[in-house]
């Protein structure tokens, strides 16, 4: 009689372990979809690569400062102008943000925030 005492026990021990893992639980979970707001592809990212760049009214070198930035510093490109440049015979182009334009040797385009995010950390990291 004692094997049949076993699986009774057994057969009520799980039973009892099913049941209580379907309960509800009283507590509220969220979820941290920050991440992938980051890796979605909302356009192009830049990351400011030198120590000080100034934020043009237009894709100009000599027209207003409207703003600055600073080297890690990340920005959304609004848009692009390719302008000429006749003493070089050759074009530059100018990156528009919410604060200006800055030239392209200013700024490192990424074609995320995450990448652009992870690459000021590291541009940061490396000039302290």
């Amino acid at each position: 009689m004692k094997p049949h005492y076993f699986l009774l026990a057994l057969a009520v021990l799980s039973l009892t372990l099913s049941v209580s893992g379907c309960s509800r639980a009283d507590r509220d979970e969220t979820v941290d979809l920050s991440l992938f707001e980051t890796m979605q592809s909302d356009g192009e990212w830049a990351v400011i690569s030198e120590p000080y760049v100034a934020f043009r009214e237009a894709p100009d070198p000599s027209s207003n400062v409207m703003a600055h930035g600073r080297l890690g510093d990340i920005a959304h490109v609004e848009g692009k102008a390719l302008v000429p440049v006749e003493k070089e015979n050759t074009s530059v182009i100018w990156y528009r943000f919410e604060n200006g334009y800055v030239a392209e040797n200013s700024v490192v385009i990424y074609p995320n925030k995450l990448k652009a995010q992870s690459a000021a950390t590291e541009l940061q990291a490396d000039n302290q």
